[in-house]
């Protein structure tokens, strides 16, 4: 362990230890002890002093006074604005006492950057979803009135954003859309500007990390500067040469000449993780070739690591640093290997002549920079975004050398030419390479079977994959990475033979319903798609569906219709249900199977069957407005599997209750999505009394008493404090589980610990 690892690993064991304490004090004693005994004193103190570090940086985000707060604080806009459908984002700085410090404000115009203004505005703290997929959103804020302007800032982090927004609104006015949205995302790091089918293409062609900067921008534009200068100090007039030469090397000068450069695309590329560790990486390259020294990549990207973690300790866990490091450690640790093996092959003369050409030597190189790359973070892109490319080698092969090599350097070139002269002079030539870049990955992502989509899997076969290439990498025993890999191997296999029991996902919505159907013979119905339908979006995502068979939509309230749009825009809808009462902007229903549902309507199939018992022609609203009216007109259907039958009930209300109360046994259901949140407007004992529920969910925070009382006997469960609420049917009967019992939990206790541990090798 060098003292680098020691204090990255105390960082590490602080954070363990809020989940798994017991562990990671027995882990953590172990080493010390294994240490100890090696003599490595030295490594104790670093392991001790990450700890320490990690505790003394670690400050638990503060909760919000309230959900939604009208404040009024001073500060400057410090970054270029973003466009969006209707209005502006851009980056607050607040220099008044106010948490949090910085905040994305969203109004009907841009601002200037580096302006000091008092602003009062209403800061929204979006209420985190309890689903699985889910991710929590920042807070921001959305602006009401400017108090007052002040005087500009002048520093250099509001210099560059100037430079930066500067740069952004020129590439936008002068490259067709793709193109300029390209370009600026390698140039200056904003991804606003591109739309969701490029980002498609590239995450299918397993190109995405080139919309995100990091080291392989870095690296390649680098490698062909270092490579530029040091041609061009070579063939430098010869006296002008010998004067160089007596003090700088040609390689020392081209480092030398290097540096500022790479400095100016970590400005002008906002200086995201990815980019600082590029830039501490190759920094330490040019420091040691200037210095005439070689130093090891892996120590290099050890102490790039350091170097973020004394910055933000917490980085650690963020999904760019993992991501960005891994692949490094993976390109590093495949060209060791890979080099060690060929230098101790045996080769004839004429062999060594063809592989030491150029062409072989980049086809090689390349190759195998694309595939340690694409293996080392394929597990977690499978992860976090839930789908592997199986294109991404070639692709890579392909494309990232036309990305790397002529349109960053072209960018840069152009960008520092108009930022310094006003004119970008290379536009068209950017503008063209933009355009064949990404015609080259749009071929590659419609190819079959470009990507394939992961279904979630539980987190131990992660550690067990990079636990398996860690101890191989430090035993160089085959056998070990046999026997770790082994889990990645199994596991698909016996997913793929579990079977499919019949299931139902109510999701928390807010006070909105949103349900999922997981049929056993692997259709899915989406029943409802609350305001959004972003929390029916994650949930699929994660479950690796593409699309679905049949969305149901009870009525046309936003909250239970809400998202159907976004729904359809985003995965392959068949089929659409719903009451006939239902109006659709022109083209909506465009592709779709459109079926109007009655009582009577039913679909019987082999392991399950559903009825629709409500609404019916006849039936009429005589009290209550408009709202109620179309509440009462709620599709209600029952589903019904080998064993268990689940009652949907849209926002009925007691007088539709009361109608279909005299189907009798037809209601009898296990389980009841109860209808209208809870609300008292919708508690007709009778019409519970008939459905008779093992278990009743109820999408809200709260409920109403005289629902409470109807349901009296029954259990009950709020997605708005359970969060999502999975049934299953099971031959022995009901299994039931809340993702705020799923999820990881901070403890002190072994119970809290021994949940955690069972969390690593399950799924939702």
């Amino acid at each position: 362990m060098t003292p680098l690892i020691a204090f990255l690993s105390g960082v590490v064991f602080f954070h363990t230890f809020q989940y798994f304490p017991y562990l990671t004090i027995l882990f953590s004693i172990a080493v010390f002890v294994l240490m100890a005994r090696n003599r490595k004193y030295a490594l104790i103190i670093l392991l001790a002093l990450g700890i320490a570090y990690a505790f003394m940086r670690y400050s638990p985000q503060p909760e919000h006074a309230k959900y939604e707060n009208t404040v009024t604080v001073s500060g400057f806009f410090k970054s270029p604005p973003v466009s969006l459908n209707s209005g502006f984002s851009q980056r607050f700085q607040v220099t008044s006492n106010f948490y949090p410090q910085t905040l994305d404000v969203l109004s009907d115009r841009e601002f200037e950057i580096g302006r000091q203004h008092e602003l009062r505005m209403k800061v929204i703290t979006p209420k985190e979803r309890l689903n699985p997929g889910s991710r929590q959103r920042d807070v921001y804020a959305v602006l009401l009135d400017v108090r007052s302007r002040g005087e500009r800032i002048n520093s250099i982090p509001v210099a560059v954003n100037r430079l930066r927004y500067r740069l952004q609104k020129f590439l936008e006015g002068s490259l067709e859309p793709d193109s300029a949205a390209f370009v600026i995302a390698v140039t200056t790091g904003q991804r606003a500007y591109l739309n969701a089918d490029l980002r498609d293409a590239f995450n299918s062609a397993g190109l995405a990390h080139l919309l995100s900067i990091s080291g392989t921008h870095f690296a390649l534009f680098s490698v062909l500067l270092f490579g530029m200068f040091k041609v061009l100090v070579e063939h430098l007039p010869l006296r002008m040469l010998q004067r160089i030469t007596v003090y700088l090397t040609p390689s020392q000068a081209a480092a030398v000449l290097t540096l500022p450069f790479m400095l100016f695309y970590l400005g002008i590329s906002g200086a995201s993780i990815p980019s600082i560790r590029a830039f501490i990486m190759i920094s330490l390259f040019l420091f040691g070739l200037f210095v005439q020294r070689k130093g090891s990549w892996f120590n290099f990207l050890l102490l790039a690591a350091v170097v973020l973690v004394l910055w933000e300790p917490e980085v650690i866990f963020s999904i760019s640093f993992q991501l960005s490091f891994i692949a490094v450690l993976f390109i590093g640790g495949a060209q060791s290997l890979f080099s060690a093996r060929t230098g101790n092959r045996s080769a004839n003369p004429d062999e060594r002549r063809v592989c030491n050409l150029l062409p072989v030597r980049f086809f090689k190189k390349t190759l195998l920079i694309s595939l340690s790359a694409s293996v080392g973070v394929a597990p977690l892109v499978a992860h976090y975004f839930h789908y592997v490319s199986l294109i991404s080698p070639a692709a890579n092969f392909v494309v990232t050398p036309i990305v790397g090599f002529l349109l960053v350097p072209m960018s840069l070139i152009g960008s520092f030419l108009y930022l310094i002269t006003g004119s970008y002079l290379i536009e068209p030539l950017v503008g063209w390479v933009a355009e064949l870049s990404i015609r080259l990955v749009r071929v590659f992502a419609s190819l079959p079977y470009s990507s394939l989509k992961i279904p979630s899997f539980p987190v131990v076969i992660i550690i067990s994959f990079y636990a398996a290439f860690l101890l191989y990498w430090i035993l160089k025993r085959k056998y070990i990475l046999i026997l770790l890999l082994l889990p990645v191997l199994v596991y698909p296999v016996f997913a793929i033979n579990a079977g499919k029991p019949f299931s139902v996902t109510f999701l928390d919505a807010g006070h909105a319903d949103a349900s999922v159907l997981e049929l056993p013979d692997g259709k899915v119905i989406v029943i409802d798609t609350g305001r959004s339908g972003r929390e029916v979006a994650n949930y699929l995502r994660l479950k690796a569906y593409e699309g679905i068979d049949a969305l149901v939509l009870t009525h046309a309230h936003p909250d239970h219709a809400g998202g159907a749009e976004y729904l359809i825009k985003q995965f392959r809808v068949k089929e659409l249900w719903d009451n006939g009462k239902l109006l659709y902007p022109e083209g909506f229903l465009d592709g779709l199977v459109h079926k109007t549902l009655k009582r009577g309507d039913f679909i019987e199939k082999d392991n399950y069957s559903i009825y629709i018992l409500h609404p019916y022609n006849g039936f009429y609203t005589a009290y209550g407005d408009r709202n109620t009216e179309e509440n009462n007109d709620s599709l209600v259907l029952k589903i019904k599997g080998r064993h268990k039958a689940f009652l949907f009930t849209g926002d009925i209300e007691s007088e539709a209750e009361e109608d279909i109360s005299h189907l009798g046994r037809w209601l009898k259901s296990d389980v009841i999505k109860v209808p209208h949140h809870g609300a008292k407007t919708s508690a007709d004992e009778v019409f519970f009394r008939e459905v008779s529920p093992q278990v009743a969910v109820v999408t809200a925070r709260r409920l109403n008493p005289a629902m409470k009382q109807a349901l009296k006997d029954t259990e009950i469960l709020l997605t708005g404090i359970v969060g999502a609420v999975k049934v299953e049917e099971r031959n022995t009967g009901l299994r039931i589980k809340t993702y705020r019992e799923f999820m990881f939990k901070k403890t002190r206790h072994l119970s809290g610990e021994l949940h955690n541990i069972k969390r690593l090798f399950t799924v939702w």
